[in-house]
């Protein structure tokens, strides 16, 4: 049995999404917009083992990536891949090309020698140690199986 969703974005903006991400309170995204054109898979049968596959194009315009109240860090004008195929559950990424037009990354050197640029990423959180932002749970949890939605509270 197989599958198979289109998805299409066109010009989503990804400053929209940037506050979900890791170095959000460090940089601060200026511009940038994403459009894609993706085919999300699903196949499993009684010989095969279940797959779960993505493949397609993605395109981010305009993209400038700047310090929290400061100088732009990263910018390009168009950064397009092709995806092959990315299968989830074999953990398998073939990318058939990455094309970067007006690239621009900017890059100092600290009094210790190291870059300045990891300044803007958040410290890795050694094993053993908790994270220093309160972890949030859900109040309700919906699970769907055999198409019935159940609700645990």
């Amino acid at each position: 049995m197989k599958t198979q969703f289109d998805f299409t974005l066109k010009d989503a903006q990804l400053a929209e999404y940037w506050p979900y991400l890791p170095i959000y309170e460090t940089t601060e995204l200026k511009s940038g917009s994403l459009s894609s054109d993706l085919v999300l898979t699903f196949e499993r049968g009684d010989s095969i083992l279940p797959r779960v596959q993505i493949g397609g194009k993605a395109n981010i315009t305009n993209f400038d990536l700047a310090a929290r109240k400061g100088p732009s860090l990263l910018k390009f004008k168009d950064l397009d891949v092709e995806i092959e195929e990315v299968r989830i559950l074999q953990r398998i990424l073939k990318i058939s090309s990455v094309n970067l037009s007006d690239p621009y990354l900017k890059v100092g050197l600290k009094e210790d020698g190291s870059p300045d640029l990891l300044d803007y990423f958040a410290p890795a959180i050694e094993a053993g140690e908790k994270s220093k932002k309160p972890q949030t749970v859900p109040r309700r949890i919906r699970s769907c199986s055999g198409g019935i939605v159940r609700d645990s509270a």
